[in-house]
C-alpha cells in the first residue's frame, strides 16, 4: 500500500500508467500474476452513492471493460491472477475525499488486494495524513525542483550534444519532478517531443 504524493505536473498521473504498464509487462513472466487496474479517483466517488463497497469498482469495470471483465476481477483467483493491484489516481480530485477513504478502506480489506494511491499534498491536509499512516499506506513524494536542477539533471543524463536543444525546448518550463524529467529526456533523446508524448 502506498500513497504518491506530489504538486501538479510532478508526475503522478504519467507514473500511475508508467507503472501499469509494468505490472502488465511483468504479469506474463509470472504463474499467477497481479491483476493490475488503474482508475481515476473521481470515477470511483461519483459511482459511491447509491451502491455498496463491493460493486463501485465492478461497475467501473464493467461500464468501460464489459460483463466479461467483471467476472474477473469479481474473482481473480479463478481466471489465473493471484490478487488485484489497484492505482487509483488523483485522490485530491474527489469532491469528497472522506468518502473514498471510506470506501477503500472497505475494498482493501482483502488481502490479496494491493493499493497505490496519487495525489497531491492538499488531500492529506486534515485527517488524510493520519487515515493513511493507520492504514498501513507508506508514503512515496515526487519532489519538484527548478530549473537549476533540471540543468543538473540534463547535464548527468544527456550526451552534451543534445543538453543544449532539450533545454531550449523545455523553454522556461521545470515543473514536475527527476523522475518526469527523466522520462523526458528519454523520449527527446529517442527523437519524440516530450510535451507531445506524455
Amino acid at each position: 500500500r502506498v500513497v504518491l504524493v506530489a504538486p501538479a505536473g510532478c508526475g503522478k498521473t504519467v507514473l500511475s500508467k508508467q507503472l501499469l504498464r509494468a505490472l502488465c509487462s511483468a504479469g506474463s513472466a509470472l504463474a499467477e500474476p497481479p491483476l493490475p487496474l488503474r482508475v481515476p479517483v473521481d470515477e470511483i466517488y461519483r459511482r459511491l452513492p447509491g451502491s455498496d463497497g463491493e460493486s463501485v469498482l465492478l461497475e467501473w469495470v464493467s461500464n468501460h471493460f464489459g460483463d466479461r471483465d467483471r467476472q474477473v476481477f469479481a474473482d481473480p483467483k479463478a481466471f489465473g491472477f493471484s490478487s488485484i493491484a489497484l492505482l487509483l489516481d488523483g485522490l485530491d480530485e474527489a469532491q469528497d475525499t472522506s468518502a473514498v477513504l471510506r470506501w477503500l478502506h472497505q475494498w482493501a480489506r482483502d488481502p490479496l488486494r494491493s493499493v497505490v494511491v496519487t495525489t497531491r499534498p492538499s488531500a492529506l491536509a486534515g485527517t488524510g495524513q493520519e487515515w493513511f499512516r493507520s492504514n498501513g499506506y507508506r508514503q512515496m513524494a515526487l519532489l519538484p525542483f527548478d530549473r537549476g536542477d533540471l540543468c543538473d539533471l540534463v547535464r548527468l543524463r544527456m550526451d552534451v550534444d543534445k543538453q543544449q536543444g532539450f533545454l531550449q525546448a523545455a523553454g522556461g518550463d521545470a515543473v514536475g519532478s527527476p523522475w518526469l524529467w527523466s522520462l523526458r529526456m528519454f523520449l527527446y533523446q529517442k527523437g519524440h517531443q516530450y510535451w507531445k508524448s506524455e
